[in-house]
């Protein structure tokens, strides 16, 4: 629905002096309103974009709006309004959709209104004593389900200022970019890439740490506690890290609200070291994203293992046990946690990726998956490990042959191990 309006000076019931906007005669419904549209002083052709219409919510800010303005009256009209054929296509140029991203309105609302004649200056001025002045865009849902008016003017600045295509930065402020997120860790290269990628809901501007937890890992890469180098990695796998780092450099008191929380001093200083951190955040992420304290956990392995640890699948396998004696056990070590993720990845070569675990934790030494009806235990494989059987050979035997763990020693025990893994018995 396209229409004609023409801004007209009344006085309402109430003696006080309004403007509403009132259909020229003769207008149909199937006419442009754009038809006289020039671009304005100093903007060139390659200024301007041609946007065309989407649907509308029936909710969105343009249609409030238009009713505000006597623009659409009946339920068939603003049916009509919303629908992507009953509006005309419209020319607006940088400095417009910028102007409207500004004033909180998203390009679809902004073409939308001048679509009907409606300026966004009369409506920032007819809504000025409003709590919601014009577009809802720079207004978030926060924490606890307060809203916040979010400051975005001076983002919008730095991307028009940039070159920044306007659809681009509608995208970026819609994922809750802000003024706020400017000139801390990031420079504004990463913090276009962040919010292009990623979307933030929430828009205290304290930055509390609170229970909107991807929230908080992206401001975990604003503030610098997180690596921008990781900004690829899924955002629910570096929530528990975040957390981590957030206790170890910004928390101040326990969780009661009372006595000062004292962070791990000696893990701190260890991870102000950027290549460290980078290492162990990663790996955090991609072996073990539920892992409640996993930069804990990770250091603690390569302190007792070396760096080599983060080499493996998953770090945590180094310190799965072996017997040495009545009550006396000893972690396995980096050489025979490679070994055992060896012959899992055998299995997984052979059966497509299609193991089936057991209820212990794969990491553990009662771990097992099974492959091909063979269960793979891990306190097994680390036996045949130490009795010398190559990952190949315990594969082949245990899978292919359907020997046991007690077989294939006793294969090897008499010369005819490498018979059988031959396949010829």
């Amino acid at each position: 629905m396209s229409r004609q309006l023409i801004p007209t000076a009344i006085v309402d019931v109430n003696g006080r002096l309004t403007t509403v906007h009132k259909r020229a005669e003769g207008t149909s419904r199937g006419n442009s309103a754009l038809g006289n549209v020039k671009p304005s002083l100093g903007v060139t052709v390659s200024d301007m974009h041609t946007i065309k219409p989407k649907k509308l919510p029936v909710l969105s800010d343009s249609v409030r709006l238009a009713q505000l303005f006597g623009a659409l009256i009946t339920n068939e009209e603003i049916e009509a309004f919303v629908s992507p054929t009953g509006r005309s296509t419209v020319q607006m140029s940088d400095d417009e959709i910028y102007d409207g991203l500004r004033k909180g309105f998203t390009i679809q609302d902004a073409a939308a209104l001048k679509s009907i004649g409606i300026s966004l200056d009369e409506i920032m001025e007819r809504t000025k004593d409003s709590y919601v002045q014009g577009g809802s865009l720079d207004i978030a849902v926060g924490r606890k389900g307060i809203r916040y008016r979010t400051e975005i003017s001076g983002a919008l600045e730095r991307l028009q200022a940039s070159g920044t295509s306007p659809a681009e930065a509608e995208k970026m402020i819609i994922n809750g970019l802000q003024d706020g997120h400017l000139d801390r860790a990031l420079n504004d290269d990463q913090i276009k890439e962040l919010f292009s990628k990623w979307r933030f809901r929430s828009a205290v501007q304290a930055y509390e740490h609170g229970p909107v937890e991807l929230d908080d890992v992206i401001d975990g890469f604003v503030s610098g506690r997180l690596p921008f180098d990781l900004i690829n990695h899924k955002m629910a796998n570096l929530k528990n890290s975040e957390s981590e780092l957030y206790d170890l450099y910004e928390r101040k008191f326990n969780r009661d609200g009372r006595s000062l929380y004292t962070p791990d001093a000696e893990l701190a200083e260890r991870l102000s070291d950027p290549d460290y951190r980078v290492r162990l955040v990663d790996k955090a992420a991609t072996a073990m994203p539920g892992e409640y304290r996993p930069l804990v956990a990770l250091d603690k392995l390569v302190q007792g293992h070396g760096m080599e640890v983060l080499e493996l699948n998953d770090p945590r396998m180094a310190a799965m046990t072996i017997y040495v004696s009545p009550g006396v056990n000893r972690e396995c070590g980096v050489e025979a946690a490679k070994y055992v993720e060896r012959v899992l990845d055998l299995a997984k070569e052979e059966t497509g990726g299609d193991l089936w675990g057991s209820s212990s934790k794969r990491h553990e030494s009662q771990g097992a998956v099974q492959a091909n009806g063979v269960y793979l235990r891990n306190w097994e494989l680390l036996d045949l490990y130490e009795r010398g059987v190559p990952a190949e050979e315990s594969y082949d035997l245990l899978v292919k042959h359907k020997l046991s763990r007690e077989q294939i020693i006793v294969a090897r025990e008499t010369g005819v191990g490498s018979t059988l893994a031959s396949g010829v018995l």
